[in-house]
């Protein structure tokens, strides 16, 4: 007998009960998600659903009335079906509303993501269960599970509206809601054995590849393997971010702990391994590379393909929406309504900084990034005066810091949502010199500043405990940040601790004679720097996933049974002064990241929640971030019920721009409305301000000249896009998957990316290094090429025009006919794949440009030479430059930037322009992306540039094996 579709099942619900008449398009939750919010039968025909005629009303009511007169469920379920080769149903309705609810179901409405999501978050995916369970083979059943799943399901799909008073889908719903569960779960369950099958496929190779750096008969281990094995772990592991559970990513984690031996520790041309395997007389082939550069790729591609975070891809334009979450009721002040009345002497005094900085900090700060940590810092002073310029807090700096410290003293934490630029960093650090200094102060007598006096306690306390500082960023800002922190602080008076990865390495860190309890500095004397992910770690060692009945989303987890025996070793088994999260809008999603931050949060006298993007996805993104510094109401049940009510009417909002008005603002309207709302909760909690914010001379806080972007499309050359498309096709399965389940990560795309920029059929070899014309023109990649000619463009003399892209090729206007001009001007480029930067290199050499470069790799002393030399050698008029180890450079000697690769985020690209595009910059800035045509560049590009929904089309179009034409989405690709 067949079973209900989803359109039946619908029909269904429809009659399910006399208390919910109409259902589900009564509830909340399903208006929100169908944009349909007057029912399906209304009297006025202008209120009927989108494409409704009122014809089409009648019929469909009267095939709901005719399915609600069957006797039976089974004679139910054999009206609902469409007889096949009939063109004229005898029964009107029934055909239109089978199509139109299978055109809604899931490209529209989402209903199985929704499904996937909920039975995800439940633990009870069928993916998940036939995994955690060890038994690949065992596909579960429905009945065992579904069941427990149903409220959750409901409540994702109806709001709370459905539930009864004990929190359950009411019963009468049940059993139609268990329908739509069951379509989900078959279709889940049908793509269990290809799953299983790649997984284990994958495992397969990437265990192979390792055996091959293990075999203990092998005597050299060549570039080609490594990568190879790199590359291998790498795929396996996107596969599994895409079903993320605990044994696969286990599984995962072994594998890279295997292949570290190989990784080498530094670009030199013979290496030894990073370290031995474990075992008692355990050997491995020793690792000859023949090349620098070869050995500079192996760690390129293993920091790019295993050492990245999360990310999202769904930005949203959130400008007005945090700048009103800033204002004041009195001033529009950004945050800094107060402070924005005082001068840099008085906020300076109030704060007792001295010279305009904290006392504990430099004087001092080195052009290049030297720090006075460095032995050779007090000598290069006196030898090298004009590499060092003075070191103080701008203005605004002082401003945004004595608002957090105000906030503080008055038993309030802070959001510091500064755009790029405005100095975050330097401001949290300010803030954490000022309470070690205070603490010390208040135990020894001396005077306290003068914003003390006034508010002299903080978190309850009367005087400000002696403990540590904990930072919390991104894996791979860790040593970035530990590098900016001794730009701040002074050496010896501070200790600047870096967390290790992995849990016996963090048990290390703490006992007794490990580097914690080594430390010789009071614990107001000592500043942790963790990643998010061994917080994430840490906690996870220490609760379970089991949560309260009826528990909110944030509602903590229960402990484990060996909680108290782990927690001293790990970051929640101290008390802290301060808790700084930086790039927090890693920790806006319920879940793990979510909880182990608002668990450590609770342990610290002051937060400090460091975002320039706090609100990406949804105004959601608001109570996230209220539940981060701690404003009670976003921790009750109210907020989850408004949250709820306030997706619901911006998804109304936008379904109607889609339906009628593309153009209509209804959406940015109602995110003003919900915006207005939440203002008053955070009651001067925010401070935004960004280069273009007013300074207390009403002049911007950073005068930049003029920035002109320009997105030109390249189209690619038939033999790249046939090797694209070859590298292309795996990652699209596990991206499906995870967009699906709503999981992006930048990891998906790599082999796709970097083909790109430079497409090579063997993608394990060492990337080539071109000598002869002829062997590049053989080769050559489209936007390399490119790169190179409109470099030869702008380097022939400062006055040449802008460069043009015209039909999927660059445009060279000629060059003016003035005999005399001036050669000046410098071009950075971005590139986002450092292992292809001795490939672009030696392809400039080729074209005789010289170029510099600094990677991730360039150490901060030869960093510092590159920069001096950039800046003062009229012959280095080119510097290449990746996003890790970029972050902070002064590059204004440059007013050109040419992005060879798009960056995967809004942030990234903001952050690389910010390069030339900062304080000190003379000249009008001119940023290039080369984005080539019917490939993924035009869809990172267009959701940098805040455009949106463009991933599923680009999943769409490839995996079905068709080319989009991305032309459609920007103008003049």
């Amino acid at each position: 007998m067949p079973s209900h579709t989803n359109s039946s099942g619908l029909v269904k619900l429809w009659f399910a009960s006399q208390s919910f008449p109409g259902a589900p398009w009564t509830f909340e939750g399903w208006q929100e998600i169908t944009g349909i919010t007057h029912g399906l039968f209304p009297t006025d025909d202008k209120l009927l659903p989108p494409g409704w005629t009122r014809e089409t009303a009648d019929a469909v009511y009267a095939y709901f009335d005719e399915y609600n007169n069957q006797t039976s469920e089974d004679d139910k379920i054999r009206l609902a079906i469409v007889p096949r080769g009939i063109i004229n149903d005898p029964i009107p309705g029934r055909r239109y509303w089978r199509d139109w609810v299978t055109v809604h179901w899931g490209k529209k409405w989402n209903i199985h993501t929704r499904i996937s999501k909920a039975l995800t978050n439940c633990g009870l995916h069928p993916v998940q269960l036939v995994i955690d369970s060890g038994d690949l083979d065992l596909v579960p059943s429905a009945g065992l599970y579904l069941s427990a799943g149903l409220d959750a399901i409901g409540l994702a799909l109806f709001g709370t509206d459905c539930l009864d008073k004990s929190g359950h889908l009411h019963p009468h719903l049940r059993e139609p809601t268990l329908v739509f569960a069951q379509r989900t779960w078959q279709m889940a369950c049908r793509s269990i054995g290809p799953k299983k099958k790649r997984l284990m496929e994958l495992e397969e190779k990437a265990t192979d590849a390792l055996k091959v750096l293990q075999d203990p008969r092998g005597t050299k281990v060549s570039v080609s393997s490594v990568n190879g094995a790199i590359k291998a772990i790498a795929a396996y592991q996107r596969a599994v971010e895409a079903i993320p559970t605990a044994h696969m990513m286990e599984i995962a984690e072994n594998l890279k702990g295997d292949l570290e031996p190989f990784i080498p520790i530094d670009p030199v041309s013979t290496v030894k391994p990073s370290k031995a395997p474990s075992g008692e007389g355990s050997k491995i082939p020793s690792l000859t590379i023949a090349t620098e550069d070869e050995v500079a790729q192996i760690l390129d591609l293993y920091d790019l393909y295993l050492g990245q975070d999360f990310v999202s891809t769904e930005p949203l334009d959130t400008e007005a929406i945090l700048t009103s979450l800033a204002e004041s009721s009195s001033d529009d002040q950004c945050g800094v309504d107060i402070e924005s009345t005082l001068d840099s002497e008085t906020l300076a005094n109030r704060l007792g900084f001295p010279d305009g900085r904290p006392f504990f900090f430099n004087d001092k700060r080195h052009k290049g990034e030297l720090t006075p940590w460095n032995v050779e810092f007090d000598k290069l002073v006196v030898s090298h005066p004009d590499l060092f310029q003075p070191f103080c807090l701008h203005w605004h700096q002082l401003c945004g810091a004595h608002a957090i410290i105000n906030n503080a003293l008055s038993r309030k934490n802070t959001l510091l949502g500064d755009g790029v630029g405005v100095g975050k960093t330097v401001q949290a650090a300010s803030v954490m010199a000022f309470f070690s200094d205070l603490s010390h102060r208040q135990e020894i007598g001396k005077p306290l500043p003068t914003i003390a006096v006034e508010r002299p306690y903080m978190g309850g306390k009367e005087k400000v405990p002696n403990r540590p500082h904990l930072i919390v960023v991104p894996g791979t800002l860790l040593r970035q940040t530990e590098h900016e922190f001794r730009c701040f602080f002074k050496p010896k008076f501070f200790d600047i601790l870096v967390y290790p990865t992995g849990l016996d390495a963090h048990a290390d860190f703490f006992k007794p004679g490990g580097i914690w309890k080594s430390s010789k500095h009071d614990p107001r004397m000592r500043i942790l720097v963790a990643s998010q992910s061994s917080v994430q770690q840490d906690y996870g060692s220490l609760y379970s996933n089991a949560r309260p009945h009826r528990a909110l989303p944030w509602d903590p987890s229960e402990r484990l049974f060996t909680y108290s025996a782990r927690v001293g070793l790990t970051l929640y088994g101290l008390e802290y002064l301060t808790v700084t999260w930086d790039e927090a809008q890693g920790i806006r999603n319920a879940g793990a990241k979510h909880l182990a931050a608002l668990r450590l949060f609770e342990q610290s006298c002051l937060r400090i929640i460091m975002t320039a993007t706090p609100i990406q996805t949804s105004v959601k993104d608001i109570s996230a971030m209220g539940r981060t510094i701690d404003i009670p109401y976003f921790m009750t049940e109210q907020a989850h019920r408004d949250s709820v009510t306030d997706a619901a009417a911006i998804r109304r909002a936008k379904l109607e721009r889609e339906d009628h008005d593309p153009n209509d603002d209804s959406v940015s309207e109602v995110q003003a409305e919900i915006c207005a709302r939440l203002r008053g909760k955070f009651e001067g909690r925010v401070i935004r301000r960004t280069s273009n914010s007013l300074n207390s001379d009403g002049k911007p806080l950073i005068q930049l000249p003029e920035l002109h972007i320009v997105r030109g499309g390249l189209r690619l050359t038939e033999r790249e896009l046939q090797i694209l498309d070859i590298v292309t096709i795996p990652d699209l399965q596990d991206a499906s998957l995870a967009n699906s389940r709503n999981i992006t990560s930048n990891n998906f795309y790599l082999e796709h990316r970097m083909g790109v920029s430079f497409a090579r059929e063997t993608a394990n070899a060492s990337i080539p290094l071109f000598t002869s014309i002829a062997d590049w023109e053989e080769k050559k990649s489209t936007k390399i090429d490119c790169l190179v000619r409109m470099v030869q463009h702008i380097l022939l003399r400062d006055d040449m025009p802008p460069i043009e892209f015209v039909d999927g090729a660059p445009v060279f206007g000629p060059a003016p006919s003035s005999p005399t001009f001036t050669r000046d001007i410098k071009v950075l480029v971005y590139q986002e794949f450092p292992a292809f930067m001795g490939l672009v290199r030696s392809v400039f050499a080729l074209h005789g440009i010289p170029v510099l470069s600094i990677s991730g790799k360039t150490g901060y002393d030869q960093r510092a030479a590159v920069v001096n030399k950039f800046d003062n050698d009229p012959d280095s008029r080119v510097l290449i430059f990746s996003k890790v180890g970029s972050t902070g450079l002064n590059l204004t000697r440059a007013s050109v930037i040419i992005f060879l690769d798009q960056p995967w985020s809004a942030q990234d690209e903001a952050q690389s322009r910010g390069r030339p595009h900062r304080q000190g910059q003379k000249r009008p800035v001119w940023a290039y992306h080369l984005l080539a045509m019917d490939t993924a560049d035009p869809i990172l590009s267009a959701l940098a540039a805040g455009k949106k929904d463009l991933l599923d089309s680009f999943i769409l179009s490839k995996s079905s094996l068709g080319m989009l034409h991305f032309d459609t989405y920007l103008p003049g690709l």
